[in-house]
């Protein structure tokens, strides 16, 4: 979000606990492409899980 002099970035982050300069902003204007591949990595994780059985 351009805010003039200033800018502005929402969604969710992920942080290193011992270094917090290492970090991951995930966007709420990706969250549609997160959540797909979330949900593919499910899918091929219960994959694997079925063919180790």
């Amino acid at each position: 979000m351009d805010l003039g002099e200033g800018e502005a970035s929402f969604g969710l982050i992920i942080r290193d606990k011992c270094n917090h300069d290492n970090y991951i902003l995930l966007s709420f204007e990706n969250i549609k492409e997160i959540s797909d591949e979330f949900q593919d990595l499910q899918k091929r994780l219960k994959t694997i899980q079925g063919d180790n059985k």
